[in-house]
């Protein structure tokens, strides 16, 4: 069944997305499922850890919902916003202080990011 399937009629889009990519809570808040990780690690600079060179998740927030502040050690996000209403994420300053926050709408609204 598809996200448009007209027998889910009766069923919301935020059961559709639960169903369909099997989302489970995240510690740090929301529903998320790992779709990809890579085979293939990298050595992280700040700590000698390895970890995979890339991973990719579905995550979903709900209406009033947060996502805990977190710190990524020694890695890059990248975060492509699908749908809803436009997204405020902070961004840490040096020192780890807050540093302000980037607004960005849904991919395709003309949403487009700003500081």
């Amino acid at each position: 069944m598809g996200l448009a399937d007209p027998c889910d009629a009766g069923r919301s889009l935020l059961e559709r997305l639960v169903e369909r990519f099997d989302l489970r809570p995240h510690p740090e808040g929301g529903l998320y499922r790992e779709l990809h990780r890579s085979p293939d690690q990298v050595l992280r600079v700040s700590d000698g850890q390895r970890r995979s060179g890339l991973t990719v998740i579905a995550y979903l927030l709900q209406r009033g919902e947060r996502s805990r502040w977190h710190r990524v050690a020694g890695s890059d996000e990248l975060w492509h916003h699908g749908a809803g209403a436009p997204a405020r994420s902070l961004v840490p300053a040096a020192g780890g202080r807050h540093g302000g926050a980037a607004r960005a709408g849904a991919l395709g609204s003309g949403g487009a990011a700003s500081g």
